[in-house]
């Protein structure tokens, strides 16, 4: 019988039955293509983050090479830029480690799984793994070797040194330049100061490089006896001129005391800032042709003592830090525009105290990583023994603002004689002074003004301004710090900024005529060697260089120990300086 208004049994169960076969053929293939496209996508996020972790090493190591220590880490990009954490990355439901570990080479040089560490290679590896299902975990990694290849490449710079050379009774100065094969030339006359007289002995001398062309200046101050001159004189690449006297005061007092200071602005012109003993510091221009006459900052209350002076990097505006005879901390900031007073601000007084009055009482340098911060160190009251810090944030429009002062831990003894200098590529900064029992103390501080716990480096009877002195490698973020213990052999110390550690006190291995009594320490720009000169009990100088590339002093040719100016005016003073070429 015949079903004239549909189908048959036996035809639905057939269909039925069809139907299940090809829907479980197609269901299959539909969860298989789910699932082969849900792994294609995850799969593409991970190799995304394996790939971004070895990229964001790379940036890391851009800006210290040091910072690449061994070990497993996550990666923290909250401030900006990416940096080491620990622990293990939680992203979304991936997981992602960054591994570091020495590279290795063979005995051909080449690159290993066996052999022996290369100290300017490491070995970078970036995994990330998730869960893809029910007991299935699926990682992606990635490795890459990252070399220290800029510290290798590094171009060799020229410097000049320049001291006194009449003792305590004779105007003469006298230079020699270094090259970049460390050959230093014959010992040249700077010019005469006064061709009147010859009685102006350099009690103080400090020389500047010009960022934009080979000219240096020479700021000196002499004294006669009764009066004090501070006179300029520019090195033209061939020999110095331009002589000119900057100002003088009248009287004995502070011989010693850094009472003008100077620096070249971005467009080639020099500023010297100085104290002609009124409460008014004054300054002078060298447009790279004349110099100017005398202009005025505003008063400060209070007759210099110490005054500090730096261009912010990249710009014409001044920071001038400035510690008076009342025992007050002062600055005033140039907004760069025309070289009149309107463009100085006095912004305050900092501290209306201090333990010393004979000393380097107050310091001040730009951050090497960001250019709109600076950072000062000064004394509070007059039996300080706490280092204060103070940051200054510049505004971009001529002007910016300073922090709340912050304090370091107290020390057994008041506040002496202190530097503070930007920790190379990191940025950060190394603070120390000398106590009046003559122990060193150093401390870090970071761009917000954080302190970190003292460092006691070295302790000497001496009780002198600076007979210690701070430089950073610019390529690194390695310190070095040089001082008397009051014997005829400088000690030495290495600081690593990334850890914030000191090196134990190691030898300068040389030892010289009498005591090592004074300190400089200057980083050349671009490169790791650090210039360090020392004076001692018998007004004799010498240098050395730090060889940044394989962390010692170099031991032959003219960046090794070099016996220079033996006619100082007095192993307490600064009659000395040196200065690299850019």
């Amino acid at each position: 019988m015949k079903n004239k208004g549909g189908f048959g049994l036996i035809e639905i169960i057939v269909a039925v039955a069809m139907f299940v076969i090809l829907f479980g053929a197609g269901g299959m293939n539909v969860v298989g293509s789910f699932k082969l496209n849900r792994f294609g996508v995850e799969n593409t996020k991970a190799d995304f983050l394996a790939r971004e972790g070895i990229e964001a090493v790379r940036s890391i190591k851009k800006r210290s090479f040091d910072s690449l220590v061994n070990g497993n880490y996550a990666l923290d990009r909250s401030s900006g830029n990416w940096e080491l954490a620990t622990g293990i990355e939680n992203i979304d439901g991936y997981s992602r480690e960054i591994r570091i570990e020495d590279g290795l080479r063979d005995g051909s040089g080449n690159i290993s799984s066996s052999g022996t560490a290369d100290s300017n290679l490491k070995k970078i590896s970036s995994r990330v793994w998730w869960n893809f299902g029910i007991n299935r975990n699926l990682d992606v990694g990635y490795t890459a070797y990252l070399s220290n290849w800029e510290k290798s490449i590094q171009s060799k710079k020229r410097g000049m040194l320049a001291y006194g050379d009449g003792g305590t009774s004779n105007d003469s100065i006298k230079y020699r330049i270094i090259d970049e094969e460390g050959n230093w030339s014959a010992v040249a006359t700077a010019a005469d100061v006064d061709t009147g007289s010859t009685n102006k002995a350099a009690r103080l001398l400090k020389i500047y490089n010009s960022p934009i062309n080979n000219n240096k200046i020479i700021l000196s101050k002499h004294f006669n006896g009764s009066t004090q001159f501070i006179y300029g004189q520019v090195y033209n690449g061939t020999n110095f001129g331009n002589v000119n006297l900057i100002g003088q005061i009248n009287g004995t007092n502070y011989l010693g005391n850094e009472i003008m200071d100077g620096t070249f602005l971005e467009n080639g012109d020099f500023m010297v800032v100085y104290s002609d003993n009124s409460t008014t510091p004054k300054f002078k221009i060298w447009n790279g042709t004349s110099w100017s006459g005398s202009m005025s900052t505003q008063n400060i209350k209070g007759v210099p003592e110490s005054i500090v002076v730096r261009a912010r990097p990249g710009t014409n505006e001044v920071m001038a830090v400035i510690f008076d005879q009342g025992l007050d901390t002062n600055s005033l900031y140039f907004n760069g525009g025309s070289y009149t007073q309107a463009n100085w601000t006095w912004h305050k007084e900092h501290a209306s105290g201090s333990p010393a009055d004979l000393k380097k009482m107050v310091d001040f340098d730009w951050s090497s990583s960001n250019s709109n911060i600076g950072t000062m160190i000064f004394s509070n009251t007059p039996s300080d023994s706490s280092l204060t810090f103070r940051v200054f944030t510049a505004d971009n429009t001529g002007d910016g603002s300073w922090s709340v002062a912050g304090n370091s831990s107290n020390q057994a003894g008041r506040l002496g004689g202190m530097s503070v200098v930007a920790a190379g590529n990191l940025g950060n900064f190394l603070g120390c002074d000398k106590d009046n029992s003559s122990a060193i103390y150093c401390y870090e501080s970071d761009l917000s003004g954080s302190i970190g716990s003292p460092f006691i480096l070295g302790n000497s009877t001496i009780e002198d301004n600076m007979s210690f002195g701070i430089g950073f490698e610019s390529a690194s973020s390695e310190g070095l710090v040089v001082y008397s213990d009051n014997s005829t052999t400088a000690k030495y110390r290495t600081y690593d900024a990334t850890t914030n550690s000191f090196s134990g006190e190691l030898s300068y291995g040389t030892a010289v005529s009498a005591r090592v009594r004074s300190v400089v320490v200057k980083s050349a720009p671009g490169n790791d060697d650090i210039m360090v000169v020392t004076g001692d009990d018998n007004n004799d100088i010498y240098t050395r260089v730090w060889d940044g590339a394989n962390n010692g002093f170099y031991s032959s040719g003219g960046y090794a120990f070099q016996a220079q100016g033996v006619n100082g005016s007095s192993g307490g003073e600064s009659w000395y300086d040196f200065e690299w070429e850019n």
